[in-house]
């Protein structure tokens, strides 16, 4: 399934000039509809799975040894 359509459609909601980078769209997309098919209702815990789920990486693009630090404080 081709997530690229999630760019346009929300391109004119991101700034390129001001602030920090955000974070990839379709990648958001697609964290937050694994958290819906798979019942994962806390944010952190779904930052965890994908660090251990390797389906996950692979549904995300994310190569094995890359880490993934979305959420930090």
């Amino acid at each position: 399934m081709d997530f690229e359509f999630i760019r346009e459609r929300v391109q004119h909601l991101y700034c390129l000039d001001n602030g920090r980078p955000a974070l990839d769209p379709v990648m958001l997309f697609k964290l937050l509809f694994i958290g819906y098919l798979f019942g994962i209702r806390s944010e952190r815990q779904l930052m965890r799975e994908v660090q251990v789920n390797a389906a996950y990486r692979w549904f995300l693009h994310l190569r094995c040894r890359t880490k993934f630090l979305m959420l930090r404080r």
